[in-house]
């Protein structure tokens, strides 16, 4: 389990949204533009309560294992498919287009390059596709009215 901490926003049933503290290496992650917890963007998540909070309570959001491992399956190795296909894309491509094996290594891997800004977008829109929600695991400290 991973756990986050975050100020609850709003409250709409069991959905709770909340908007999580940043961590100190979101400033270096390269996949910080897909991260809820991500820095370049408002770090708002929804996740499911079953516990009552308010707007303004600091929450512990609790995110499963199986949920960070399909994010970074997403993040990572759909990527990272997509360019070994075009690095063996481009050793076919290249053997079409020249029988030098000079021109082989520039080709395949400029193939394999060109193939990760597709990849960029398709793991983009199945990210947010994707249910990537945790739940509220404890309230950390209430607001008092």
């Amino acid at each position: 389990m991973q756990n986050d901490t975050g100020k609850v926003i709003s409250r709409n049933g069991p959905l709770v949204l909340v908007h999580l503290d940043p961590h100190d290496g979101c400033t270096s992650c390269p996949i910080v533009g897909l991260c809820a917890s991500g820095s370049r963007g408002p770090s708002v998540v929804s996740v499911h309560s079953s516990i009552p909070v308010d707007p303004g309570d600091t929450v512990e959001v609790a995110i499963s294992d199986s949920v960070v491992l399909r994010a970074a399956l997403i993040a990572y190795g759909i990527p990272l498919a997509a360019f070994l296909v075009g690095v063996v894309g481009g050793q076919y491509l290249s053997r079409l287009i020249a029988d030098s094996a000079t021109y082989m290594p520039i080709i395949s891997l400029g193939v394999g390059f060109l193939m990760l800004i597709p990849s960029a977008l398709v793991a983009r829109k199945l990210a947010l596709r994707t249910s990537l929600s945790g739940s509220v695991a404890r309230i950390i400290r209430e607001v008092v009215d």
